[in-house]
């Protein structure tokens, strides 16, 4: 395979070699807050919990922006979803070489401070009352690229700042404050509706990302990220695609990823079908739905976080994956909202486990100059969700939501399977 880091710019002024002497013993993998007791974890996780908000509040929004310039039009509502979804798919192997060519540093500084000028940009135009329908899609696409890039960067960025023995902690920290955003944050942003207006989601985004942008700035400079590789952009992304399809424990992560967000993942957006035809209730249903996949998600990574890193991650990672989807069989064919919120609980639960286990064996794996193109090719698998979203409404349509759902559900169970018993490289790490 060709290489493409023979002109190479150093990125970082970390010493280039260790002193000659015995190997050190190996280093105890931690549990509990480890990571947080390293300087620039602290500055990122704070970073992160802001624009984790920041996130949702740009969710919660524009889709009520949209709701309310369209007279509540449905299709204008999935149509820019769909909008922004597919320029994450396309950007995502990009924003990858991008990763592995610049400071990652000074990525996720940049990416969120853009989204701060972005969405204090939208709150003024909101609020002037000159905000249309066509300039809804243009931030959306705007959005699309800034945080495809900037989660991208944050995901990398987590490896460079720690080192072996708290990489795992650190990664599960993060998806904590990430499912604590997820709980609070579109809460939060709904209530400034009604003092600020239409405005109000906007402002809080771009308060956020400000403070974001703060919080990064005080990072050191000095990571263990590999110096930028150089050379033709696209033949950089070609090898990075080469790289992970050669590698057989990294290309089984990229079908662990592809094969939810075509068969499980979009049934989030149908919840709503679900909550009126299946438990026959409303918005209250659909709202309590969300609630306990973010809470379930939180009890488990909370576990994780404090039992520490573990062996065989892709063995577990694989079983998670297909608990998390034998749960959701189960919810799919129950009527009752009790029973419904506890299978979703459990599911959350085991889906964050998988999920922190996925990130810890992506950062882990690749080697150092080829780390941000794997996240890249890693955030297109999971981008898949919109081309899964429309055969999935398709089945609900003429099945029913309890035979449609459980259904693709019951696939992605048997794939899962199949990748637990064949995918033997999986196995090993």
């Amino acid at each position: 395979m060709a290489r493409t880091e023979e002109a190479r710019t150093p990125v970082l002024t970390a010493p280039a070699s260790a002193p000659l002497g015995p190997p050190a013993p190996p280093r105890r993998r931690r549990g509990g807050i480890e990571a947080l007791r390293r300087r620039d974890f602290r500055f990122l996780f704070l970073s992160t919990l802001a624009t984790g908000y920041a996130q949702w509040g740009q969710m919660v929004g524009m889709g009520w922006l949209v709701y309310e310039l369209t007279n509540r039009s449905a299709v204008q509502l999935a149509a820019v979803s769909a909008t922004a979804g597919a320029v994450r798919l396309v950007l995502g192997p990009f924003t990858g070489v991008a990763l592995d060519r610049w400071h990652r540093r000074s990525v996720v500084i940049w990416s969120t401070w853009l989204g701060a000028l972005q969405a204090a940009a939208l709150a003024l135009l909101v609020l002037a009352g000159f905000a249309e329908v066509w300039h809804i899609y243009v931030f959306a696409m705007i959005d699309a690229v800034i945080s495809t890039l900037n989660q991208n960067a944050r995901a990398a960025f987590v490896y460079d700042i720690t080192d072996e023995a708290t990489l795992a902690n650190a990664v599960t920290l993060n998806a904590i404050g990430q499912n604590i955003t997820r709980i609070t944050g579109p809460s939060i942003a709904a209530a400034l509706t009604s003092p600020f207006g239409n405005s109000g989601p906007f402002a809080f985004v771009a308060v956020m990302m400000f403070i974001g942008t703060a919080c990064t700035l005080p990072i050191s400079h000095v990571t263990r990220q590999a110096v930028g590789v150089t050379g033709n952009p696209l033949r950089a992304l070609v090898d990075g695609v080469r790289y992970v399809a050669s590698d057989g424990a990294l290309s089984g992560l990229m079908v662990l990823a592809i094969i939810p967000g075509l068969l499980v993942y979009p049934y989030v957006p149908l919840l709503p079908v679900f909550a009126r035809e299946a438990l026959g209730m409303g918005a209250g249903a659909f709202g309590v739905l969300l609630s306990a996949i973010g809470i379930g998600s939180l009890i488990g990574l909370l576990a994780l976080a404090f039992v520490g890193d573990v062996l065989r991650k892709g063995v577990l990672l694989t079983i998670a994956l297909l608990v998390y989807t034998l749960f959701l069989v189960g919810f799919s064919q129950t009527s009752e909202l009790w029973l419904a919120v506890v299978l979703l609980a459990a599911a959350g639960l085991t889906h964050g486990l998988a999920m922190a286990w996925n990130q810890v064996l992506l950062q882990l794996l690749p080697r150092n100059e080829m780390r941000g193109r794997v996240t890249g090719v890693a955030q297109t698998a999971f981008a898949l969700m919109p081309l899964g979203a429309l055969p999935m409404g398709l089945v609900v349509d003429a099945w029913g939501p309890a035979r449609g759902i459980g259904a693709f559900f019951t696939l992605a169970a048997l794939a899962f399977i199949a990748m637990l018993l064949l995918w033997k490289p999986l196995r090993c790490v």
